[in-house]
């Protein structure tokens, strides 16, 4: 849950400085979709990608 507020907060950050600054909304929508994934990955929505080790 804390996951989520936090990402809620930076994607408006992120919104309101594309805003302010006049920069394309192309960044505010890249780091909305990382934080996306972020959230997803926070929640074991996507498939972990880690080296799986034999046992000996």
């Amino acid at each position: 849950m804390v996951n989520v507020l936090i990402s809620i907060l930076i994607v408006a950050l992120v919104w309101m400085l594309t805003a302010v600054l006049g920069m394309p909304y192309l960044v505010s929508l890249v780091v909305t979709i990382l934080a996306a994934l972020y959230i997803f990955s926070a929640q074991g929505l996507l498939p972990a990608r880690r080296a799986h080790r034999r046992s000996r």
